[in-house]
């Protein structure tokens, strides 16, 4: 028997079946070379086949390559025309901004000459306009009246209102007025009372003597339901007080010491609180210690002095809130009702 190739381990059966072959009358050894050689054939058309269609894929990518390098080319070469237009574009927009650009800076050079001008008068009007206002509002912010209010005891409009409230002198003789300067020239003494009620809001009242009795003279406050007083001072009754020269605070005969004592030129007054019902002191516009509470509801300002005395209301401010601080007046004296 013939030695059978190793490579090949096959079923003859199966081949000649496969093949349509009877093998009836073919020894085995016959079947085994045939089934060999039919596999031999049939790898080497296999093999035939392969390398064939290789080359058909080399031949197509050989192709392919020859194709994309013609349309490589191709787009190459219009991408090259498309940047020289696109250059041409840009020079000619660069030359516009260049133009553009000196045209701008020409416009904007003779913008800025017109509105530095423009400006500069603008400015020069508005200086002028200023000092006018400022020379006006200085002129118009006060009174003539206000004017002679020194610095010091002036209140803004922001805080309070200046106002004129004359005395009231029907009846009362011997006493002159002119403008806000009383001048007293009997030898009785007088109360002479602000024509005016004060039952509401919160005030602040100035008063300066400019010669004579100070220590006879005092201001005071006194309830509204008296008319007239002239045997002596409010501050010994239970329905006034006054402030006298020596400094005291008197209520209903009883007096509280600790503001300061005034003569001639000083100008003293008080804050008089209709809101919480409470007066504060007052000497050369200076907060004094001494507060008085739980004052009537209704009540008269009042100014008492003797013979040959002359004096005059400073200021009548209308407060807009309170201005007196508390804590600055510590000493606290009831009103008796």
């Amino acid at each position: 028997m013939s030695q059978k190739p190793a490579t090949f381990q096959l079923n003859p059966k199966e081949v000649f079946e496969a093949l349509g072959m009877s093998i009836s009358g073919i020894s085995e050894d016959s079947q085994e070379l045939i089934a060999t050689f039919l596999a031999q054939s049939a790898r080497s058309i296999k093999n035939t086949l392969t390398n064939q269609e290789r080359e058909d894929d080399e031949g197509d990518v050989n192709s392919l390559i020859e194709l994309n390098k013609s349309q490589g080319k191709k787009k190459q070469q219009q991408l090259q025309k498309k940047q020289k237009k696109d250059n041409k574009i840009e020079s000619g927009e660069s030359g516009l901004e260049s133009n553009s650009s000196s045209d701008s800076e020409s416009n904007l050079k003779s913008d800025s000459s017109s509105n530095s001008e423009s400006k500069s008068k603008s400015d020069s009007s508005s200086d002028s306009d200023e000092k006018s206002s400022s020379n006006s509002e200085s002129d118009g912010y006060i009174s003539i009246a206000q004017k002679q209010v020194p610095k010091a005891g002036r209140i803004p409009k922001r805080q309070g209102k200046f106002v004129k409230i004359p005395f009231d002198l029907k009846g009362v003789t011997g006493v002159t007025q002119v403008g806000n300067l009383i001048t007293i020239s009997t030898s009785a003494q007088n109360s002479i009372f602000f024509n005016k009620i004060f039952n509401k809001g919160v005030w602040r009242i100035y008063f300066q003597i400019i010669s004579g009795d100070v220590g006879n003279s005092a201001i005071g406050i006194v309830e509204s339901s008296i008319s007239d007083y002239s045997s002596s001072y409010l501050g010994f009754i239970r329905q006034g007080m006054h402030y006298a020269s020596g400094g005291g605070i008197h209520q209903f005969g009883n007096s509280t010491h600790g503001s300061k004592s005034f003569s001639i030129n000083d100008i003293i007054g008080f804050e008089v609180d209709m809101i919480s019902h409470r007066i504060y002191f007052f000497h050369t516009f200076q907060q004094q210690p001494v507060c008085l509470i739980n004052t009537p509801a209704s009540l008269k300002i009042t100014y008492g002095s003797s013979n040959g005395t002359q004096y005059k209301v400073v200021a009548v401010y209308k407060l807009k809130k309170p201005l007196a601080i508390a804590a600055k007046s510590p000493t606290v004296k009831v009103w008796s009702l």
